[in-house]
């Protein structure tokens, strides 16, 4: 099958599908909805766009491609994936990426972390929380901590390398920003949070 995109997929479709590695694109809703059980995403696809899996209730296995950039809104939605191995390539995971899949609806309270993603936190925080974003976490996902306004001081690990849109946006009552002394991502400046491309991360 010699094919640069995957536009639509057959709804009657199920089991396993290895995606020929001649794919550079997978187009909107491709193989959502499907009962597809297993995928293999072609090593030349950097991005997963809206929806691109959504739906697809029976998907439990997903292998990423090594040079993956992307992530986005609803690509696997209401799946059912219990686990995902996220490449350190990425760089921008959406905030609604893996809402009703198994991995989140069945993780508990708190932070919610997928593979090295720190995802997003189920519930508030406990009032004056100094929160340490886990070691070995790489991505901190669109929204991931938005409007946790009981955390006072944030940690960050030397792992992480990349802070989405808004992750940490209505964050208002951070006092305290430690970074670790080998990250090289990020720095302060005046209180404010920049990424190694200067630019604004977090503000007060």
């Amino acid at each position: 099958e010699d094919m640069t995109f995957v536009a639509d997929c057959d709804y009657d479709r199920v089991g396993a599908y290895e995606m020929p590695d001649t794919v550079t694109d997978i187009r909107s809703t491709a193989l959502a909805e499907t009962g597809l059980t297993s995928v293999i995403i072609s090593n030349n696809v950097t991005d997963i766009v809206y929806y691109a899996f959504g739906g697809s209730s029976g998907l439990e296995s997903i292998v990423l491609p090594d040079k993956l950039e992307s992530i986005e809104s609803m690509a696997f939605f209401s799946t059912g994936l219990t686990s995902i191995v996220i490449p350190e390539t990425v760089t921008f995971i959406s905030g609604d990426a893996f809402i009703e899949t198994p991995m989140y609806e069945n993780a508990p309270e708190g932070a919610v972390y997928i593979d090295k993603c720190l995802y997003g936190f189920k519930g508030e925080a406990e009032e004056n929380t100094e929160f340490a974003i886990k070691e070995g976490t790489t991505i901190l996902a669109a929204y991931a901590l938005y409007n946790q306004s009981n955390i006072t001081k944030l940690i960050i690990p030397e792992s992480l390398h990349t802070i989405c849109y808004k992750a940490l946006a209505l964050c208002h009552n951070i006092d305290s920003i430690v970074i670790d002394e080998n990250n090289e991502n990020f720095y302060l400046e005046d209180g404010i949070l920049y990424d190694k491309n200067d630019e604004v991360v977090w503000a007060p």
